[in-house]
């Protein structure tokens, strides 16, 4: 009996489109079985958020948050390009023209405001007494009812970072 009701539910999802076996329609098998293989490819997100004056936001990262410089372009002087790290958090920032010409951007895009990002930390009274010297704090130090202490600032050009530490149980 469960095999006859098998049988119908699958003649009826069918319906008028007929027999996917037998039908003129390709199937991405390819595809379906690619996708079932590597549930994720994803490794790493880095956020490449463009700024007014690289060299300046380097420094506001370097003093406000310890990050360190991985890669410039150019090596020295004015950089159209920089990549910083601090622990697992890698950010890139690129010169607007040289961000709008990169991706074929000419709207009139504005740096910051758009998005902003959320920094898992340790030790998040550290990483705060440091930020308020440097940083514009948009959310105070707070506990949330989630289980985590965090507080938001406005970088240089506009961009909001929360960082938040998870709180033992």
């Amino acid at each position: 009996m469960r095999f006859l009701l098998t049988v119908i539910l699958i003649l009826s999802a069918v319906g008028a489109e007929g027999c996917i076996r037998h039908s003129n329609q390709p199937i991405k098998r390819v595809m379906r079985n690619r996708i079932m293989e590597n549930k994720s490819n994803f490794r790493k997100l880095t956020p490449n958020l463009m700024v007014s004056d690289v060299n300046k936001t380097v420094e506001f990262y370097k003093k406000a948050f310890n990050f360190d410089i991985v890669a410039t372009v150019p090596d020295t002087g004015v950089y159209n390009f920089a990549i910083v790290v601090s622990g697992k958090t890698e950010l890139m920032f690129q010169k607007k023209e040289s961000f709008e010409e990169d991706f074929g951007i000419r709207d009139n895009s504005q740096a910051g405001g758009t998005f902003s990002l959320y920094i898992e930390v340790t030790n998040i009274l550290m990483v705060y007494d440091k930020a308020v010297l440097s940083a514009n704090v948009i959310k105070e130090l707070h506990q949330t009812f989630y289980g985590t202490k965090e507080f938001s600032v406005r970088d240089d050009n506009g961009y909001i970072l929360t960082f938040a530490e998870t709180l033992k149980k």
